[in-house]
């Protein structure tokens, strides 16, 4: 991997790290002014993203197109992804090969539609995690998500 591609990967890496330890302290939105500048200062702006879907149909990378110095660059980055299916009688997902933890913050995707009650766009905390199915919330130690469908398609997960 080209040199400058491996310090802008540790880069974002740094910041998505960064982010999620903001989500979790519950930094509300918009965010403050130390959060803004350190952001600006690192001259990284994430301009889109999106995946490689491999010909057997899993999903392979995550790749982000990343600005810096005004050159736009794709940044290929290994998220483990995992399936799930819900259960809208019990609103529960199911994850195929992962165990998730009480609190564990993820996000949730899907080839199709999602489960009613779920959105692409909201990190959803863990609860009432029992071997590989759970309950979601929208927030830490909050009330569960009302799934109100299975959705269609493939429903993909990943840790946030």
């Amino acid at each position: 991997m080209n040199p400058e591609l491996e310090q802008l990967k540790k880069q974002v890496d740094e910041l998505l790290e960064w982010k999620r330890q903001k989500e979790l302290q519950q930094i509300s939105s918009p965010l403050d002014e130390i959060s803004r500048k350190i952001i600006q200062d690192k001259l990284i702006v994430v301009k889109d993203y999106g995946e490689f879907v491999r010909a057997d149909g899993s999903v392979g990378d995550y790749f982000y197109f990343v600005d810096i110095g005004g050159k736009t660059e794709r940044l290929s980055v290994n998220f483990p992804m995992y399936q799930f299916t819900a259960n809208a009688s019990t609103d529960t997902i199911t994850i195929i090969g992962l165990e998730p933890s009480n609190d564990d913050a993820i996000l949730v995707m899907s080839t199709g539609t999602l489960p009613s009650g779920l959105s692409e766009s909201t990190p959803y905390y863990v609860i009432n995690a029992s071997g590989n199915t759970c309950k979601l919330s929208e927030s830490l130690g909050g009330a569960a998500v009302d799934i109100i469908d299975t959705g269609t398609g493939t429903h993909y997960t990943q840790r946030y």
